[in-house]
């Protein structure tokens, strides 16, 4: 990475141009192949200290903090660098968990996703009785962000006097309070899987509660596999985390569709524009981090030696009676994550050949690109749900509508309506393969 361009990235963090920001920010993604680490260490070392430098000042602003901590967040998953910087990315974690600005709050969970992600490579493959020390500091930031929940409920007895009366454990969604619904997200996201009770059962830790979201199906090894069954039709559903009203889409897809044909029609019923890599996530039971399935085009990752491409592998490979769940994780940036639960296996003779894919049931609106994921969409929900109900917008509201890029509360009215709009009567699949030969023609230009 030259000088010249290091001097760019990081003078963009504190311009005021949010537009200019994030189009260098995805450039510099592209260009240095951040997701896996490919970036010099030496460059992403100064990127981090730039950026931690700009957090820390008292006199940056809300924006300029959001703006590093986006950053740091695109290079934390050089190694490296993680080794390096893990306890001091999680104390300004924890210490901006409450910060209250909103969009530096969302941008504190997002690089806690990736924090996460890149602890999680540091583990041993699978979890044995040897002690790591990066198991062991993980559990403890774990209970560091329940500890903070604690003592955020302590300051606040009104907030806390409403919690007490619930009869099931806390989520980010039971809450209105800002603030604690942040802290709860952290904590989820920490908590989703199995991981968390496994380290805890190793160390002997007691677990005031945990949060075992999606993706907790213990998958068989491959000798309890079952037999290969004749070609049937798989009912899927595919849901967006982490957002309220759930948004979901059932289909119905042969068996034999590979995991690249399942990747292009989540794309269409959600109304995505598929410029962005993906990959889907299959949990490993007694493992710390998942097997991925990967996109047929881009870098394969170094740290998953299964060597698994979508194109290569049919969903009856991975989902059976025995294995009903996976993820879907599209565009590294903004980290859209998705459940997929097989919620039923059907004879190949209750549809059509000719109608499948089917789409048989839709729940909530399309989605949009480059918005931040299922956090920054939610956020754009509950921003369209205050604009129909006449209520006024706060100073953060106002200023992401200005850095989504839209022109005024009617432009953004607009584009929310046609997503609450998704025209069903006209909608049809996408051919896959067509796609990938487009895909890969652009690729050769």
């Amino acid at each position: 990475m030259h000088g010249e361009e290091l001097d760019a990235i990081l003078k963009a963090v504190t311009t005021k141009d949010r537009k200019t920001f994030t189009r260098m920010l995805n450039d510099f993604e592209e260009k240095y192949d951040v997701k896996y680490g490919a970036m010099d260490p030496q460059a992403a070392a100064v990127i981090f200290q730039s950026c931690h430098m700009i957090v820390e000042n008292p006199q940056s602003t809300p924006e300029h903090i959001e703006s590093a901590l986006r950053m740091m967040r695109v290079i934390l998953n050089t190694k490296a660098c993680m080794q390096h910087h893990m306890s001091d990315v999680f104390d300004l974690c924890m210490r901006f968990l409450d910060h209250p600005d909103g969009n530096v709050r969302n941008a504190i969970v997002h690089l806690l996703d990736r924090y996460k992600f890149g602890i999680t490579l540091l583990f041993p493959e699978r979890i044995s009785t040897e002690d790591n020390p990066y198991e062991r500091l993980f559990l403890d930031q774990y209970l560091r962000m329940i500890d903070l929940e604690t003592s955020f409920l302590s300051r606040h007895p009104a907030i806390a006097r409403a919690e007490s009366r619930r009869k099931h454990l806390p989520m980010s969604t039971d809450t209105k309070d800002p603030i604690l619904k942040t802290i709860r997200r952290a904590i989820e996201l920490f908590g989703m899987g199995l991981l968390i009770e496994q380290l805890a059962e190793k160390y002997h830790v007691s677990l005031p509660y945990s949060f075992n979201m999606d993706l907790t199906d213990t998958f068989p090894s491959p000798a309890q596999t079952i037999m290969e069954k004749p070609a049937a039709l798989y009912q899927l559903k595919i849901q967006a985390k982490d957002i309220r009203p759930s948004i979901y889409r059932t289909i119905v897809v042969p068996d034999t569709a590979t995991f690249y044909d399942l990747h292009v029609y989540i794309q269409d019923v959600f109304a995505l524009s598929d410029y962005h890599l993906f990959s889907f996530e299959v949990p490993i039971p007694g493992s710390a981090r998942p097997s991925f399935i990967e996109a047929p085009y881009g870098d394969p990752d170094p740290w998953d030696d299964t060597g698994r491409q979508a194109t290569d592998t049919k969903l009856k490979e991975v989902l059976n009676p025995l294995r009903k769940r996976c993820g879907y994780w599209y565009d590294f940036g903004d980290d859209w994550k998705f459940s997929i639960e097989l919620q039923k296996i059907l004879p190949t003779d209750v549809i059509d050949p000719k109608r499948l894919p089917h789409l048989l049931k839709a729940k909530g609106p399309n989605l949009l690109e480059d918005c931040r994921g299922n956090w920054g969409f939610a956020d754009l929900l509950d921003m369209y749900d205050a604009l129909r109900a006449k209520k006024k917008w706060t100073k953060e509201q106002r200023e992401e509508l200005e850095w989504r890029g839209f022109d005024s509360a009617e432009d953004f009215r607009a584009t929310m309506e046609e997503l609450h709009d998704p025209q069903w009567e006209e909608f049809s699949f996408t051919n896959p393969q067509r796609r990938l030969r487009e895909i890969n023609a652009a690729n050769e230009r």
